[in-house]
């Protein structure tokens, strides 16, 4: 469908292939160039259409009061925002302005502008049942909105309408401002004022400051408008739901809030103080604390995993053991104590006298033995051996002797070796004539630890044998070759 601008066409809809309206005869394409679609909304002052660029839709103001001070106001805000090159606003090219002439009507003066796709955050919270937002989108959103301010103050540009309906979120989450100093805002304003009137043209309930309520808007206006709308998107309710100081005149709304920093609050409530030079008198001021809170909350956040991927390395440290990290040095010195530990330990006990097996090994019974001739009897010592083998290094159980009873007899059998792989019934002794000494090992092999060289013709006392290796418990405890000593039998 083309759609006729002509205030006074009496049929303003025609068919999307005609180029000029049927009913009053005026241009249905705009400059060659803009196919008007649809209106969008009527104010005071002025209209607004949707129109159709080469396939692409944009916005068309058109101002209807013919004053001269209106014209100079709108042709104000064309300068101004082809000036204005911001994604959060809306762009208007060198060309967008430009006088239209109707068919048996006054010229009509145009503005066309970028159409900011999405939704205004009133109607986005309707959809959401006016769930608040978190305190990262809060920080975001306010972020993005004071940099959009930043851009227009310093043209010396107020917007004078900040609240919901006029901020865009964009499918990218991304916000844009819209409907800064239009035509009806601009213009309605300043013929109230010059014919006495009361300003309500900008008023907006709940955002509008009382400094433009009476018609002396200063850039910290928009602050406070902008305040009011963070009020409304960090609780759900409509700023005109809450009371207000009766002295003071600030707004009672912290009470609804729901996990956001004081930090935060503090800023908004600063950016709604009710005397202008009370609040941020720039947006740097703000922007600079919205860099601390971010800081801070960015210091709260739990950390972020992101899942490795082979050939990647990732992105963060973590422990590898929830034990503390010991420092090198400290093991380096620890180990050393340990070694040196050991090693004075061993040599104690390879270096200190050995005891006879008599002295350690052997229980002697109170008890006398006589022969029958009642000449002395040597006690027979009985070895008993564990039953399995004690490990390399590690002290074997003490052998024990029972003491035969009084009424022995010189038949009895010889003492003999218990529990061992194989039973030895005589006393050991070195005997090598190849090599007069043998070497007594910590274990049954040649690979142990060497302990002590005996001379030939020593005695020694056996507590165990295994695989052809003598376990001796005396002059020395460790192990010898079998095949290198002699058995000494009755």
């Amino acid at each position: 469908m083309s759609y006729c601008i002509n205030p006074h066409c009496p049929q303003p809809q025609n068919s999307d292939i005609s180029l000029f309206c049927v009913a009053c005869g005026s241009d249905l394409l705009l400059q060659g160039c803009y196919r008007i679609l649809r209106p969008l909304g009527i104010g005071g002052f002025g209209k607004t259409f949707e129109v159709e660029d080469h396939g692409t839709q944009k916005i068309l103001k058109v101002l209807h009061n013919t004053h001269p001070k209106a014209l100079e106001l709108f042709q104000q805000e064309a300068t101004v925002l082809q000036q204005l090159h911001h994604p959060g606003i809306p762009r208007v090219e060198a060309d967008g302005y430009f006088i239209f002439q109707p068919q048996n009507s006054p010229p009509l003066h145009c503005l066309i502008m970028e159409k900011i796709e999405g939704m205004n955050l009133e109607t986005w919270m309707q959809m959401r049942n006016h769930e608040p937002i978190i305190e990262r989108a809060a920080i975001r959103w306010l972020k993005q909105l004071i940099e959009i301010l930043h851009t227009v103050h310093q043209k010396q540009y107020f917007h004078r309408d900040i609240k919901p309906p006029n901020i865009i979120l964009r499918p990218d989450g991304q916000l844009a401002l819209i409907d800064f100093g239009t035509a009806r805002e601009v213009t309605q304003t300043f013929m109230q004022k010059l014919e006495g009137q009361q300003i309500t043209g900008i008023i907006s309930a709940g955002y509008t400051p009382s400094e433009q309520v009476n018609g002396k808007a200063v850039p910290q206006s928009d602050f406070f408008a902008l305040g009011r709308t963070f009020v409304y998107l960090l609780t759900g309710k409509n700023p005109t739901d809450f009371h207000e100081e009766y002295h003071t005149g600030h707004l009672i709304w912290r009470n609804n809030l729901n996990n956001i920093s004081p930090q935060l609050a503090d800023l908004i409530n600063d950016m709604m103080q009710p005397f202008p030079g009370n609040r941020p008198q720039n947006a740097t001021e703000i922007l600079q604390r919205l860099q601390t809170i971010e800081k801070s909350f960015a210091a709260l956040a739990p950390p972020t995993f992101q899942p490795q991927t082979p050939n990647t390395v990732p992105v963060f440290n973590t422990p590898t053991s929830s034990l503390p990290k010991i420092p090198a040095k400290f093991l380096a010195g620890f180990s050393i104590v340990i070694i040196g530990g050991a090693g004075l330990y061993y040599f104690y006990q390879n270096t200190k006298p050995a005891k006879s097996p008599l002295e350690v090994d052997i229980n002697i019974s109170k008890n006398i033995m006589t022969s029958p001739n009642n000449s002395s009897l040597t006690p027979t010592p009985v070895f008993n051996t564990p039953a399995s083998e004690p490990a390399s290094n590690q002290p074997t159980s003490k052998s024990t002797v029972n003491v035969q009873p009084s009424n022995l007899t010189n038949n009895q059998p010889t003492p003999t070796l218990l529990n061992s792989p194989t039973s030895v019934t005589c006393i050991i002794e070195v005997a090598d004539p190849q090599d007069p000494t043998l070497n007594v090992r910590s274990g049954p092999g040649v690979s142990y630890t060497l302990l002590r060289s005996l001379e030939n013709g020593t005695r020694l006392s056996v507590v165990q044998e295994k695989n052809g290796w003598y376990l001796i418990d005396a002059p020395i405890r460790g192990w010898l070759a079998a095949n290198r000593t002699r058995k000494l039998c009755n």
